[in-house]
């Protein structure tokens, strides 16, 4: 039996990544861990051997991995569940690093330079590095090597696939859990990039169901946006040691409730738009605040923004734009609101659009924990300012 571990429980924390460089053990395997803050809670996993092969084999049939391959992961231990086992169970090569607190272009100049050093044929990244890749692949000096796949997970955006071409002769968008291995994947290859749908992580892999295709593969009808939740002979069906944790996981039928939300469309293929807790439901629409700071961050002036979600004065949840303007710049609330109507369709009279932030307010800074926004307190900030209790200039 072996022990597999997830991410961390609902809250979202600070990356417990180690920083990694690489080198060559035993001629295989190279990774030289350093140490960072350990992780607050783990989520265990029991798996046998007989499933630990069958997860394996699921992410070998993704890549038609062969012993010649080797395989990139920027993440020490792998995000992608089965991987790690592939380099036992085909005899390939793996190479592990992670570049972080980097400036874009040295994260790119810098992984590829290690790609090519070691002729990686397969490379895992995920979802952000892959977006700072297609978006500086054009400043890799030419000729360069090209990857025969390249894989990611998450909601991925149509410019990642940018990359098909200059990169990577493929692109691979999977759901993968460590609960229950590979979900879902979807291959993009150069003819078929045109018509990637973001967030499309395509059909489900034998024999993961969703409560929506319990009858079997392509039996699943269009549905409305909601969580995820599966069931299977691979998805685990208890936390080791963590009794609470898995009752509040698992439902009474045993379906594992992912935290994540997706839907399925008329094609049959599963969607994945994000994590439940990071998503602002406004009435019956679920927005995700990176689709919102995105658009309102190509506002001139504006050197940061966060969305979080506050409640106002009569309990209804509203969005709230919180902006750190460039210093050297005279942009003002008012320029950023008419940007945001401009931008995700807002009016003047009302602005009753749901993607509309009702309220944006300006900060010299914003809050961190562990190096990253502490979007709690932004939100209870700004709730603060909407409510009174803080002077603050509209």
């Amino acid at each position: 039996m072996m022990l597999c571990h997830s991410d961390a429980l609902t809250q979202p924390i600070i990356d417990p990544r180690p920083e990694l460089n690489y080198r060559t053990v035993n001629g295989k395997l190279r990774f030289i861990w350093e140490s960072l803050p350990e992780r607050e809670h783990y989520k265990l996993v029991l798996r046998n051997h007989s499933q630990l092969c069958q997860i394996a084999h699921r992410v070998e049939d993704m890549f038609n991995i062969i012993p010649d391959d080797v395989v990139y992961n920027d993440w020490p231990v792998s995000w992608l569940t089965g991987l790690p086992f592939c380099y036992i169970s085909t005899g390939c090569t793996m190479v592990k690093s992670t570049l972080t607190d980097c400036p874009a272009e040295k994260v790119v100049r810098e992984t590829w330079d290690l790609i090519e050093k070691e002729k990686c044929t397969i490379a895992s990244l995920q979802p952000s590095m892959i977006q700072m890749l297609s978006s500086h692949c054009e400043d890799i000096p030419e000729p360069h090597w090209k990857l025969k796949v390249l894989s990611t997970t998450g909601f991925v955006r149509q410019s990642v696939m940018d990359a098909i071409g200059p990169c990577t002769d493929a692109i691979v968008t999977c759901y993968s859990l460590i609960e229950a291995g590979v979900v879902s994947r979807l291959m993009v290859t150069d003819t078929t990039k045109t018509r990637y749908t973001e967030g499309c992580v395509g059909d489900l892999t034998d024999p993961v169901r969703t409560r929506f295709d319990t009858e079997g593969p392509g039996s699943a009808k269009p549905t409305k946006i909601g969580e995820i939740l599966l069931q299977g002979k691979l998805v685990c069906k208890e936390y080791f040691n963590d009794p609470n944790l898995t009752k509040m996981t698992f439902t009474e039928e045993g379906y594992l409730l992912t935290g994540d939300l997706g839907f399925y469309n008329e094609h049959n293929q599963l969607f994945v738009l994000g994590r439940k807790v990071d998503a602002i439901i406004r009435g019956e629409t679920a927005i995700f605040p990176r689709d919102i700071e995105e658009k309102v961050n190509q506002c001139p002036g504006i050197w940061k923004v966060k969305v979080v979600s506050i409640k106002d004065y009569k309990n209804v949840v509203q969005m709230c734009a919180c902006v750190i303007p460039r210093k050297d710049d005279s942009v003002t609330i008012e320029r950023v609101k008419e940007f945001c109507r401009y931008q995700l369709g807002g009016t003047y009279d009302d602005d009753d659009n749901p993607h509309m932030p009702t309220y944006v307010f300006f900060f010299e800074e914003f809050p961190m924990h562990k190096g990253r926004v502490n979007r709690r307190m932004l939100a209870y900030m700004a709730s603060e300012i909407v409510h009174g209790n803080v002077a603050c200039e509209f």
